[in-house]
């Protein structure tokens, strides 16, 4: 019996990479396929450079670093690990990168590895990957759900068939991310590991300022990606709202989405369902792709950033 076991476990794995790669390409021949329509639909017209969207979504990206590093200011703070802001700006931009690997785990594995180069202990920074990833996720949808109720383009499918779902999903996260709940789930995962309990000191009152501090960066991510993206194609500004609220959503639905690296085609294929109600359906596709070349760009810039902010410091040191 014992002989046998290892053999299982060595099945296991290819086994589950065997069935993330299906997933992905059944998610890739639909999302394809319906993404190739809609561009056959586009009205070339509206393909339309505008250098003003460009800069002003860019200008934007630099509320969303300082909301975003004081969030990971005030959780490792929490967590009673001070950061600088140089240390925090580092763990905002360099790890997320890592999401556009095969496995999302090397986001946090990342993470957690730049942070004990900060002289943050391996289960301080893996809570505080935990704390931030959590909050950041249920920020965006409830920002999405918030945005696409105030926007009249959104459909009335979108506002029924999605904000049940995302509110649900919004719902569970909250009740597991309350402190009574987190910090006891997360101490018996260490248990588990043979390792000592962390001493959490984050009320509900903290965290709940941090999820709405994580709410704004998200807000300004999304938003000057969206402001980006018209700049390249003409849509209605009132769309905007319910750009940014879909955008929330597909982002959320991606990242959730473990065998698709960077959500890549999950997120396309939420955003074209949730775009095509308000936008025809050749500019929706277009928009789509748009905004996945543009997020790329920015999330590779911002990392680029990041990396040089990192190597300076280390040259300081």
């Amino acid at each position: 019996m014992h002989d046998q076991s290892p053999k299982i476990r060595g099945w296991r794995k290819p086994l589950i990479t065997a069935l993330k790669l299906t997933a992905l390409l059944v998610v890739f021949w639909f999302v394809g396929k319906a993404l190739y329509r809609a561009i056959q639909l586009v009205d070339w017209t509206t393909v339309d450079f505008r250098a003003l969207p460009l800069v002003s979504g860019a200008l934007v990206f630099l509320g969303t670093c300082a909301a975003g590093s004081l969030a990971y200011k005030l959780a490792y703070r929490g967590l009673g690990s001070g950061l600088s802001w140089t240390q925090s700006f580092v763990l905002l931009t360099l790890p997320p990168v890592g999401k556009y690997l095969p496995s999302k785990v090397m986001a946090v594995a990342g993470h957690t590895a730049i942070a004990k180069t900060f002289g943050v202990r391996l289960k301080t920074s893996g809570a505080g990957a935990m704390l931030i990833m959590g909050l950041g996720l249920a920020s965006a949808i409830l920002l999405g759900i918030l945005l696409l109720m105030v926007s009249p383009d959104a459909g009335r499918d979108v506002e029924t068939g999605y904000m049940g779902l995302a509110t649900s999903i919004l719902l569970v996260m909250l009740i597991a991310l309350h402190p009574g709940i987190f910090w006891r789930v997360f101490n018996l995962i260490l248990r588990l590991l043979k390792q000592s309990p962390i001493e959490a000191t984050m009320s509900l009152g903290k965290i709940s300022v941090l999820f709405f501090i994580l709410m704004l960066h998200n807000g300004l991510y999304i938003s000057g990606v969206s402001i980006m993206a018209f700049g390249f194609v003409a849509v209605p500004v009132p769309a905007l709202p319910m750009v940014i609220g879909a955008c929330c959503l597909a982002n959320v639905a991606g990242f959730l989405a473990l065998f698709a690296p960077a959500g890549l085609g999950v997120r396309e294929g939420v955003l074209l369902v949730m775009l095509t109600p308000a936008l025809d359906v050749g500019t929706a596709g277009l928009l789509v792709v748009v905004i996945r070349l543009v997020q790329t760009a920015a999330d590779l810039i911002l990392a680029g950033a990041g990396f040089l902010t990192l190597s300076c410091r280390r040259r300081e040191t």
